[in-house]
């Protein structure tokens, strides 16, 4: 924990008080603590945001382009989405499974990326065609994203 002067404690409390329109993980940033501990000096020192306040910060972190877990559309509800997913794919869940399971085994083993000039060690299998599972292209996600990018 980070020891802090009164003149410092002060100074954080009035720029806490004069920038109500960032949000708590901001201003944790800023004075290198973490969001509750904002949190607390606001219940203590009983600095409280408006309504238009609350509101604008909310719309801000509910905003599809700003939030860091936006997949796209995809539900947030996992299981309903993977039920649906094992329905409409299913020759894509069981290729997927029998390289888990080849992998597991040592039948198959994974190798860095396949794009020239890559070297990235994390990979993905890829999957040009599901009916032949173990024919796989290993590929880093940044290729593997433009694959499927291209395929579309």
């Amino acid at each position: 924990m980070k020891l802090r002067s009164k003149e410092q404690k002060r100074q954080m409390i009035v720029f806490i008080s004069s920038h109500l329109d960032l949000s708590n993980s901001i201003l944790a940033k800023k004075f290198k603590m973490t969001n509750s501990g904002i949190e607390k000096i606001m219940q203590r020192n009983n600095i409280k945001r408006t309504s238009e306040q609350l509101s604008i910060l909310n719309s801000n972190a509910n905003s599809r382009e700003n939030h860091p877990n936006w997949k796209e559309g995809i539900s947030k509800n996992h299981y309903h989405y993977t039920k649906i997913q094992r329905k409409r794919y299913p020759e894509k869940i069981k290729a997927r499974k029998k390289v888990h399971y080849a992998i597991k085994t040592g039948k198959l083993i994974k190798s860095i990326c396949e794009i020239d000039e890559c070297s990235e060690e994390k990979t993905f299998a890829h999957h040009e065609d599901y009916s032949k599972p173990l024919e796989v292209n290993w590929l880093c996600r940044k290729h593997h994203r433009n694959k499927h990018d291209n395929k579309h």
